[in-house]
Order: C-alpha cells, then sequence, then structure tokens
C-alpha cells in the first residue's frame, strides 16, 4: 500500500525536488519471512554515527553496501540527525 501512496505523490509532482522514485513489491508472504532477518539486521546496525561518512565507511565494511559511491547516495536516506 505505501508504494502506491508514493508513486501517486511522485505522479502528481507534490515533491519538487523529488527526481526519481523506484518501487520494490514483496509478495506478502516473503515479506513476513523476511521480517526475522530483517529484526537481526537491524539489531546489528549502530544506532548512531559519528558522521555520515562513518555511515557509508561503515555500510560498505559491513557489506550492506558494496560500492562506495552507491553507499554515499544510499546512506544520506537511512540516516535522521
Amino acid at each position: 500500500m505505501g508504494g502506491s501512496i508514493a508513486v501517486n505523490t511522485a505522479f502528481r509532482h507534490l515533491i519538487p525536488s523529488l527526481i526519481g522514485l523506484i518501487v520494490i513489491d514483496v509478495v506478502e508472504g516473503t515479506a513476513l519471512e523476511a521480517l526475522t532477518s530483517m529484526q537481526s539486521f537491524l539489531r546489528g546496525r549502530p544506532a548512531v554515527f559519528k558522521s555520515l561518512e562513518h555511515a557509508i565507511e561503515w555500510s560498505v565494511r559491513a557489506g550492506q553496501i558494496r560500492n562506495v559511491e552507491s553507499a554515499k547516495v544510499s546512506m544520506v536516506g537511512q540516516l535522521k540527525r
């Protein structure tokens, strides 16, 4: 359901700074099976990073993201101040 809201918002240009949107549809059963591994993943992730650069470094070292350039793009949206 969240994907349809995001697509509709993007389609109606409600976020002027939005350049693109990727939606990945997951079958409910697959999503439920992934909950356990997601919880384990989140428990292993630091709650706080000293900086965005530290978060990027961690994501590559931990194998979450393999490419440093991709991590620079991806980690920005995963952190809050």
